[in-house]
């Protein structure tokens, strides 16, 4: 059971915004505050990023710096247990072994996940739209 567990995701659309057919970056300052305070041994905080850049056939660019930021960002900000899978590493067996990692930390926890590749939907499920969103793994079966 996943008492206490607070699971974070970050969208990657926060900078960008809809303009008729397509998505616009739209650039902004990043902001600096104070980190949180932590007492010593009062929370457990984890954190696990994933940046996959080397699609075969659809690269990006970009998605393992932000996981490297991200991991900076995680790490003043008081969470000391991290882990990150970049491109060829970040595999659906790996993600879901260190997810498996990051949910079991012990109550009270704060569990950080970050995500930055290539998503995909598909027909099918139950949400009103009759799609399914995903993540995509280095190592999904187009």
């Amino acid at each position: 059971m996943l008492r206490n567990v607070f699971l974070l995701f970050l969208l990657a659309l926060s900078g960008c915004k809809d303009k008729d057919d397509h998505v616009e970056f739209v650039p902004h300052e990043p902001t600096v505050s104070e980190p949180l305070p932590v007492e010593p041994g009062a929370v457990t905080r984890r954190s696990f990023h994933v940046g996959i850049n080397a699609y075969p056939g659809a690269p990006l660019k970009g998605c393992v710096n932000d996981a490297f930021d991200l991991q900076a960002l995680m790490h003043y900000n008081g969470f000391e247990q991290q882990r990150m899978l970049v491109d060829g590493d970040a595999t659906k067996a790996n993600i879901m072994a260190q997810l498996r990692w990051a949910l079991s930390a012990p109550p009270p926890a704060i569990v950080f996940f970050s995500y930055s590749g290539h998503g995909a939907q598909y027909a099918g499920g139950d949400e009103d739209d009759r799609m399914t969103e995903i993540l995509c793994p280095v190592d999904l079966a187009w």
